[in-house]
């Protein structure tokens, strides 16, 4: 413990020097740069992927770009004009929201997914507290998995399925098996997604997935099919619609 805490007080020292002698343009490049060797380091030993030194100090200048950008934009807040809202599926099909929150302290997801028809009616719903997991790209797959479950208990043969990450859509959509730490959760997906007659994977912002998102939260205490709703969750499914 001793050794880490001095290692962390040497790194410390070595920011603030740098700081004082090149300022904090270079200091942020300089944390970058790290950041980016770590990024090369996991695609060379999960992906197998070799990032040449310009590559990193590439992708190292663009992502402070970014980070930069980002922070000299105001925050925007959502308003009933411009926030995404709930839209109907088409007569015969449902939808199916699905998304994940993770509980740190009990080293937990809880998932959740809804089912809604045409009316915008909840047909289908649950949650389930899964422990033991990975990334927070593996707890987004695993809601869509445990989505597709509802469907098929119910016997829905055309959906829709939404969520709000749009990495794990963008591979779910891919063809072929995904080589990335993701691949086995999505091959379990594909496998689902065949005992549908028609279905699609879609992404949605977290605006048009708030009935999921608040349910989701709600899994530590209420899980289970046809488990209980909070009054945000009732409130939003019932105002929920596109105008």
């Amino acid at each position: 413990m001793a050794g880490i805490e001095e290692w962390w007080t040497d790194a410390l020292t070595w920011l603030a020097r740098c700081r004082e002698e090149f300022g904090n343009q270079t200091l942020e490049l300089i944390l970058f740069i790290c950041w980016a060797l770590w990024y090369a380091r996991n695609e060379l030993k999960i992906n197998r992927i070799r990032k040449s030194p310009q590559e990193i100090l590439s992708i190292a200048k663009k992502s402070k770009k970014q980070y930069q950008e980002a922070n000299q934009k105001p925050p925007s807040t959502p308003t009933n004009r411009n926030r995404e809202r709930w839209t109907t599926p088409t007569q015969g099909e449902f939808k199916v929201y699905c998304d994940a929150t993770i509980f740190q302290e009990i080293q937990a997801i809880g998932v959740r997914a809804i089912i809604r028809d045409h009316n915008g009616q909840p047909v289908e719903w649950g949650a389930a507290l899964i422990q033991h997991w990975g990334s927070v790209e593996e707890a987004e797959a695993r809601a869509i998995q445990f989505g597709l479950d509802l469907a098929i208990h119910r016997g829905i043969q055309n959906i829709v399925v939404e969520s709000d990450s749009q990495s794990v859509v963008l591979q779910i959509n891919q063809n072929g098996m995904s080589k990335k730490p993701l691949g086995p959760v999505v091959a379990d997906i594909k496998r689902s997604l065949q005992r549908f007659q028609r279905v699609s994977v879609v992404f949605t912002r977290r605006e048009g997935n708030r009935a999921a998102h608040e349910i989701a939260r709600n899994a530590r205490s209420s899980t289970g099919i046809h488990c209980m709703l909070s009054d945000q969750a009732k409130s939003i499914l019932n105002s929920d619609f596109s105008s």
